[in-house]
């Protein structure tokens, strides 16, 4: 069999765009093809040279971009609950304890004045619209806490190259086996922005996720799926991402809210916790609110893969558990006898650890 005979590795799907199409291919046949191919011939020659760039295409695809190519597509918008996402990715989650993410402990968190007052006129301004009517009625509520919060710390968040961008299209693979993705648009996404920037609109890794829903409990129901079909596909893109080799599964965060009313969730492995709701406009809970939003972007920008030129991700799951996350939620660390009895096994193995490494936490 000659080598140009096994063309019929690379199958092409109709399309009225040769850039539209779709492409499948062996790797493992097509590494063997060009060690073949080499015979001077021209037509030969550009053969190889094509599939040289096929190959390279092939390895840039993420599992879930190959798989997409026959896949079942699942859009986030049509999740209805949460019990629906919990199952549907073998999440550990009850609406009890010890899944309940309590309010963050330590000082009250304030926005500045000018951001309080804003807030304070337009919940009480008679025009400025029902809430319910449109979910764009609440982003201008969300903008101000997330930017009053932000700017808070904006120069540790320019020094990790963390940023926040809307509308920022997020998958989450629900079986690679059988080939079925949710995909969706995250409303909001603060994550960090590649040393390099290859593309002005792509993040190298998220770590949060905040959907504004309007004032009805059937899209905030909505909104928290969505929000956790997001950080589980967040999840699963920082495990794929091919550079550093050690990535650890850090916890993700995602807030849903339609500017009064706010719940904030946090995944770790396979468990989810979920906040209970909280009323900005309830003098007793605004503080909760804030303090929660705060402690969330610190907690990102502790997650920085651009701490230091010398490591990529700031320590293990293990010593992110254990000592850098409760300080910034104001909480004690747990014991170690505690670690051991935490369903979440998925930690990154002595080997790789950080040890020799100085952590360096938010103050």
């Amino acid at each position: 069999m000659t080598a140009t005979s096994r063309i019929p590795l690379i199958r092409f799907s109709p399309s009225s765009s040769p850039r539209k199409r779709k492409m499948l291919l062996d790797d493992e046949k097509i590494s063997e093809i060009l060690r073949d191919l080499d015979d001077e011939d021209v037509t030969v020659q550009k053969l190889k040279a094509f599939l040289n760039d096929a190959e390279q295409l092939t390895q840039q695809l993420t599992p879930s971009k190959k798989a997409r190519l026959g896949a079942q597509i699942i859009q986030a918008s049509s999740l209805e609950n949460l019990s629906h996402v919990v199952q549907m990715f073998s999440l550990e989650y009850l609406e009890d304890e010890p899944y309940i993410w309590r309010v963050p402990e330590g000082s009250d968190v304030r926005l500045s004045d000018e951001a309080e007052a804003l807030l304070t006129r337009m919940r009480r301004a008679s025009f400025w619209g029902d809430r319910g009517s449109a979910d764009g009625l609440s982003r201008t509520l969300i903008d101000i806490v997330l930017f009053d919060r932000m700017d808070a710390h904006q120069e540790e968040l320019a020094a990790r190259k963390l940023s926040i961008r809307g509308e920022v299209p997020l998958e989450a693979v629900i079986s690679s086996e059988n080939e079925i993705i949710v995909v969706g648009n995250a409303d909001y996404a603060l994550g960090y922005d590649p040393v390099i920037p290859m593309n002005s609109k792509g993040f190298e890794s998220i770590s949060v996720v905040v959907e504004a829903k309007r004032e009805t409990s059937e899209t905030q129901a909505v909104g928290i799926a969505q929000a956790v079909a997001y950080m589980v596909g967040i999840r699963q893109k920082r495990m794929n991402l091919r550079k550093p080799k050690s990535i650890v599964h850090i916890t993700t965060y995602g807030m849903v809210s339609d500017g009064i009313y706010w719940t904030f969730l946090r995944l770790d492995g396979k468990r989810l916790q979920v906040s209970s709701s909280l009323r900005i406009s309830d003098p007793d809970q605004h503080s909760s609110v804030y303090k929660f939003v705060d402690d969330i972007v610190r907690s990102t920008i502790s997650l920085s893969p651009h701490t230091n030129p010398q490591r990529c991700f700031p320590a293990t799951q293990e010593r992110w558990l254990n000592n850098i996350e409760p300080p910034i939620f104001g909480r004690p660390a747990p014991t170690m006898q505690q670690l051991l009895e935490s369903p979440e096994k998925d930690f990154i193995s002595p080997a790789e650890d950080y040890d020799n490494i100085e952590l360096q936490d938010i103050e």
